[in-house]
């Protein structure tokens, strides 16, 4: 048997050829299918880009909330264990408060006086001023104390005694960030001087 007789034998049609090679895809289920992950990568990119930004916005309002609210309670604290001095704690509404701390020194709670975008306290013992706020996470635009004397008078021993409270406003704004503005917040909390003054 010949060579030639041999090749004759095989099937070498092109259907018996291509047919066993038809198992991949074509261009245009290759286009569909890259398309439709495009689209998919697209739409979750874009919820990522604004889960993000809506991170930061609540990241940086909460930093200005923490920062002005350990600056209050430091404030509170103070207040709550302190005492007034004579000409101390007049009642009115004021952009600072000077009283008595526990320690017997005199402090004084304002914004700063360069920017008025901090809040400050001034201790008469050590002579420092201490910066209370960040200026890089909060600016504080306003602090007002308001401060009220309860005066009663004993019928029995015709001694009279008063009690301060104080009630404390802050406003301020968060600093502005890419895309967002600054938020401004207002925070109040009040403040009973435990002491009692005897007059």
């Amino acid at each position: 048997m010949s060579m030639f007789s041999q090749l004759s034998e095989i099937d070498i049609s092109k259907d018996s050829v291509f047919r066993e090679t038809k198992t991949g895809f074509t261009l245009i289920e290759m286009m569909v299918a890259i398309s439709l992950f495009s689209v998919a990568i697209l739409l979750i990119s874009g919820a990522y880009i604004a889960l993000l930004s809506a991170n930061r916005k609540e990241r940086i309002s909460t930093d200005a909330i923490n920062n002005i609210s350990t600056a209050v309670d430091s404030m509170v604290r103070d207040i709550r264990t302190g005492s007034c001095a004579v000409g101390q704690c007049i009642s009115g509404e004021y952009s600072h408060f000077t009283f008595t701390n526990s320690d017997g020194c005199t402090v004084t709670y304002e914004l700063d006086a360069v920017t008025n975008k901090k809040l400050e306290r001034t201790n008469s013992c050590t002579g420092e001023t201490d910066v209370l706020t960040n200026p890089n996470a909060v600016s504080v635009s306003n602090l007002t104390f308001s401060t009220f004397l309860f005066k009663k008078t004993s019928t029995v021993t015709n001694a009279s005694a008063e009690q301060v409270w104080v009630t404390i406003l802050v406003t301020g704004k968060t600093p502005p960030a890419p895309s967002t503005p600054p938020q401004t917040f207002h925070i109040e909390t009040g403040a009973t001087m435990r002491s009692i003054n005897v007059l």
